[in-house]
């Protein structure tokens, strides 16, 4: 599977997306080959990567963003959550998006691949809040 950086941006809540932070480029691409063998479709996948990325995660005001402020401003840890994914955008990593239902056996080897590939600040946002995976085995 071959996805553009960037090409996508969130306009309104990205309700049934799990989000991972990766290092490199060859670490998305091994978790979009892993993805593509467990059925995911390209459709299903967004790719964020640098300014632009960190622009295109939020270019309206009502995408990821904004809900995760939102949410966060209930738990007094706003810039904390944002920084989760926009700083390492900033800093060159890599943020892959996955729309997925929870729960299903999809999410589950999605959650695993995710896993697999070592990446960070995994977080399903699903419709009644946001899920933390950091912790989980």
């Amino acid at each position: 599977m071959k996805i553009t950086p960037n090409e996508q941006h969130f306009t309104s809540y990205p309700h049934d997306h799990l989000l991972g932070v990766l290092q490199t480029a060859e670490d998305v691409q091994a978790l979009l080959d892993i993805l593509e063998a467990g059925s995911v479709t390209p459709q299903a996948v967004r790719v964020f990567t640098g300014d632009a990325g960190a622009q295109a995660f939020d270019d309206t005001g009502h995408g990821v963003k904004s809900w995760l402020t939102h949410a966060a401003r209930s738990i007094n840890n706003e810039q904390t959550e944002i920084n989760e994914y926009t700083l390492p955008l900033e800093q060159g990593r890599y943020v892959v998006a996955v729309n997925v239902h929870k729960p299903s056996a999809q999410f589950d080897a999605v959650l695993q691949s995710f896993q697999a590939q070592a990446a960070s600040s995994i977080k399903y946002l699903g419709q009644l809040g946001i899920e933390d995976f950091r912790s989980h085995p």
